[in-house]
């Protein structure tokens, strides 16, 4: 399963979405995230359930934020 997060420039956490798809099949998925917001998927997070309940998700949301905002990247040719 997966986690991605909505977040804005400060970290803050809008939302959690959980994913579950076959790890050997690939599967395409499309978020569209409000003007000034960003979506990533959360790396080494560990869930009490499984589906993650409405309380955990909350709780995690209020609790957390994204330390890393916006990866920098370089463009090369």
């Amino acid at each position: 399963m997966a986690i991605y997060a909505q977040y804005d420039r400060s970290g803050k956490i809008y939302a959690l979405i959980s994913v579950r798809a076959p790890k050997d099949k690939q599967v395409g998925m499309m978020m569209v995230p409000k003007p000034g917001h960003f979506m990533a998927e959360i790396e080494g997070l560990t869930l009490k359930t499984d589906p993650p309940s409405i309380e955990e998700v909350r709780a995690i949301a209020a609790r957390h934020k994204i330390a890393t905002v916006i990866p920098r990247t370089k463009l090369t040719r």
